[in-house]
């Protein structure tokens, strides 16, 4: 083995003379030449000379130009050799033009083949051996050898890349019958692969479509759920909402067509906001298509039907729904479910949403009558609130006023008042202007204010509320009707006649609000029969409240306190028409389902007792009235609140029963207590009570003494009421009949008809009470707040005292005889005069006739607490 010594020089010098060894003939530049010189530093050059033999043997020419070469001078030759590569083989090949035919049909082949023959291990062996850098060349011709024998054999050559790929290429060629039998394998596994490949590349990208799909989904979804929030009342505020309204259509329709099936937390959040929408325009049809589906969609998220806060927000939503919907039981089963999901789910204490749900579960137990329930979750909503919120929040001012409203419900109004007042501040602090919470608040202030008798400033409160809420709502809405129920409530506990136009108007709201069975229709029932009975339209009362009463039991099964009040009202109602064993059941029914749902000095226990009383005494069974009337005295002074509202009553009726028992069995002592009780009477109380008396006395045909009771009626009345009330001048209305009834009596029954003297008193009765009779109507006529049978009444009393003053005229002959005949005819001419007016007034006598020349019974409470306020956010 021949091995060079070491010379930096030498790469460049072999080269030099490998390139002069050919310029030389043939024979000059054998092997044989480079032994024969003998040369050490010349042993190494032979795998140069190799390489440019190598090179001319493929290419057919040198590595350099010898025509170049021979004209550059030595050291541009030796420049040449030191710095330029030369062309690899194939490139040298491509660039010969014509001769490169002339050497590839030498070798039997097209220039692009030996072109392609060369490209690649050949030019890289060349190369090789030709690299100026000696540490890169060959080490001895014995690599070169073998790197030829790897290219023969289709192995890698060392001088070749170390690339996966030329490796691989180099296998394929040494194992071909192999590699094509794996080839097939592998093309079958390839097309698999490809196929399985296409197949996720195609789901993938369907996912990708998807997910866009879902992204685009959910951004319509937040500016959707965004937009809505203009079309509530809250937002609105009277505006024109049309549009965003009809968006919100459109959005429903959407869904319901589910467009939005591949977006379900979309779907959800957007049936949520629509479904929210819907409910607070009162248009609850369309809220539960859009939330009861949201229930199912609401489980599908979790695992196992395993609880999430989204099932108890939808829950939550649909509770609230249902309780406007007056389906308070389902309601109750939706928001408690909705309430053990978050206490379960949500274990951090205090949170918003579990203080929404709380309220709104505590809401549903207040309007079933289950107040203890209510009171506990009200206080336990407001103080998780006041401890989530400092300072003013509107979650703080809801929840105070819904505490209230239980506080007002059992009679504990000073401390209700005490709670409205601050949250009604709160509220206007932080909604200036019109807003729902502000009327709401002033909704409950005003009944409060009236629970405590203090109507007169309950009026324009609540004037204030139904104005508002009529610029916040366009249209029909069920906050509006509540505020016109309660201001004429209101102008019914003053006496006004206009309140039962807002009644009427209210009534007809709710019907078309809510269809079928709904606590608040039943609600308006029962409130216009109450405007309707003060008016003395008890008739027609009547008719109401048997449609009310069975929708009461329809809605609330077993015991419930509007089904008591609604039997209270009937027997009232019953009572006033003169059929007190009618009514004697239904009170009976109402009382002890009062002692099952309230306590014994509860005002709605009470008013039932009291009007029980009534009836017995009516039925004249005054030992079993007299014990009911003492202990509704006793009740009283334990509760200030029924204090308030039924001392007077209490004291009046026992006035009544003990003189009707002293008139049934006189000598036992009952008149002693009959005045004790009257003693304590308020003046309009006392007044209240007299007539009553003078009414009772006129109907036993005791004129003398019914005039003494209704003069000092009529006295009280004068100084306690203000001039020109009504009720003045329809109790000398009576007293008027009470005093021509005397003459009318004297003069059918009791006077000889030739007693002169008898005849001009008789006369002189008929005299004294025509005055009292034409002011009372008079001062009735016009008044708005007169109920229209109190004026037919004071019609017909006219009536009877001109035929009375005919009858007693005597018919004497000769001058005398003619001016009495004359005033006889004026009297009858007057009669029908009177009569005519009577008639021409539309009298209603056939529907009235029980109630022909009676005071009323005692007026029932104003209704059962409403939703004053008490909307569950």
């Amino acid at each position: 083995m021949i091995r060079t010594a070491n010379c930096p020089e030498l790469p460049a010098l072999a080269l030099f003379l490998a390139v002069i060894v050919a310029l030389l003939p043939m024979p000059w530049w054998t092997p044989l030449w480079f032994a024969h010189f003998q040369v050490p530093m010349v042993v190494f050059l032979f795998v140069a000379y190799l390489g440019v033999l190598l090179y001319e043997l493929l290419t057919g020419t040198p590595p350099f130009d010898p025509e170049r070469l021979r004209s550059a001078t030595y050291a541009e030759m030796q420049r040449i050799i030191r710095e330029v590569d030369p062309p690899k083989p194939s490139t040298k090949l491509s660039s010969l033009g014509e001769a490169s035919s002339t050497i590839a049909a030498l070798r039997r082949t097209d220039p692009t083949t030996l072109a392609r023959q060369i490209r690649g291990d050949l030019d890289w062996i060349v190369m090789k051996c030709l690299d100026k850098d000696r540490a890169r060349r060959y080490p001895t011709a014995d690599g070169v050898a073998a790197d030829i024998l790897r290219h023969v054999s289709d192995q890698p050559v060392v001088a070749g890349p170390p690339t996966l790929r030329y490796r691989l290429r180099k296998f394929v060629k040494r194992h071909r019958a192999g590699v094509a039998a794996g080839s097939a394998v592998a093309a079958v596994m390839l097309i698999a692969t490809v196929v399985s490949l296409g197949s996720f590349f195609r789901e993938s990208q369907q996912r990708k479509i998807a997910e866009a799909q879902r992204i685009q989904a959910e951004r319509i979804a937040d500016f959707m759920v965004e937009t809505l929030k203009g079309v509530g009342p809250s937002v609105a505020m009277g505006r024109d909402t049309t549009m965003l309204q009809e968006l919100m259509d459109r959005a429903a329709e959407r869904i319901n067509n589910n467009e939005l099936k591949d977006a379900p937390e979309a779907e959800l959040r957007l049936r949520l906001a629509i479904g929210d929408t819907y409910r607070e325009i009162a248009d609850y049809d369309a809220a539960e298509a859009m939330l009861a589906p949201a229930v199912g969609l609401a489980r599908s998220f979790a695992p196992d039907g395993a609880d999430s806060l989204e099932l108890a927000e939808v829950l939550r939503n649909r509770a609230h729904l249902l309780h406007d919907m007056g389906m308070g039981t389902n309601a109750k089963l939706a928001a408690q479910q909705a309430l053990d999901i978050w206490e379960r789910v949500d274990e951090d204490g205090d949170n918003p949403e579990l203080a929404t749900c709380i309220n709104m579960l505590a809401g549903i137990h207040h309007s079933l009558g289950e107040r203890e329930e209510a009171e506990s979750l009200f206080r336990r909503s407001l103080e998780m609130r006041q401890r989530l919120y400092l300072g003013d929040h509107a979650a703080v001012a809801v929840a105070m006023t819904n505490l209230a409203q239980i506080l007002v419900d059992d009679g504990r109004y000073a401390e209700a008042e005490a709670l409205l007042e601050p949250a009604l501040e709160m509220r206007q602090r932080l909604f200036r202007g019109d807003h729902p919470d502000v009327a709401a608040g002033l909704n409950a202030l005003g009944f409060v204010r009236e629970a405590l008798g203090r109507v007169a400033e309950a009026e324009p409160i609540y004037q204030q509320a139904l104005e508002m809420r009529k610029r916040i709502h366009m249209g029909d809405h069920p906050d509006v009707a509540n505020s016109l129920t309660n201001l004429g409530l209101a102008r019914l506990a003053l006496g006004q006649a206009a309140a039962e136009r807002l009644l009427e108007q209210t009534l007809a709201m709710r019907q078309r609000l809510h269809k079928g069975d709904h606590p608040f229709v039943a609600l308006g029932l029962s409130n216009l029969a109450s405007a309707r009975n003060a008016l003395g339209r008890s008739a027609e009362a009547e008719t109401l409240l048997e449609q009310a009463l069975p929708m009461w039991r329809r809605l609330y099964e077993g015991d419930h306190s509007d089904v008591a009040l609604a039997l209270s009202t009937l027997a009232w109602t019953r009572l006033n028409l003169g059929r007190p064993r009618e009514a004697l059941p239904d009170y009976e029914a109402a009382l002890d389902m009062y002692h099952r749902v309230l306590p014994p000095d509860h005002p709605g226990t009470l008013y039932a007792q009291i009007g029980l009383a009534e009836t017995l005494m009516a039925l004249r069974r005054y030992a079993k009235a007299e014990p009911l009337l003492s202990d509704a005295a006793e009740q009283c002074e334990r509760s200030s609140a029924s204090q308030r509202l039924h001392w007077r009553n209490v004291t009046k009726q026992s006035v009544v029963l003990y003189e009707a028992w002293h008139a049934a069995e006189p000598g036992k002592g009952y008149d002693a207590n009959a005045a004790e009780w009257r003693a304590k009477l308020p003046p309009t109380g006392r007044a209240a009570s007299l007539i009553k008396l003078g009414k009772r006395l006129l109907e036993d045909g005791r004129h003398a003494e019914a005039e003494a009771a209704l003069g000092e009626c009529l006295e009280i009345r004068q100084e306690a009421l203000p001039a020109g009330h009504w009720l003045i001048f329809n109790t000398m209305s009576v007293l008027g009949e009470s005093i021509a009834g005397a003459g009318a009596t004297a003069s059918s029954s009791e006077t000889p008809a030739d007693d002169s003297l008898a005849l001009a008193a008789r006369i002189e009765k008929l005299r004294e009470a025509e005055p009292l009779l034409l002011e009372g109507y008079e001062g009735m006529k016009d008044h708005p707040e007169a109920p229209d049978e109190r004026k037919r009444q004071a019609l017909e009393r006219i009536v009877k005292l001109y035929e009375a003053w005919h009858a007693a005229e005597p018919d004497d002959e000769g001058d005398h005889g003619r001016d009495a005949r004359a005033t006889k005819a004026a009297h009858a001419t007057k009669a029908a005069e009177w009569r005519a007016k009577l008639e021409e007034e539309g009298t209603k006598a056939a529907r009235h006739e029980g109630t022909k020349g009676k005071e009323p019974a005692s007026q029932p409470a104003a209704e059962q607490a409403e939703s004053r306020g008490n909307d569950p956010k």
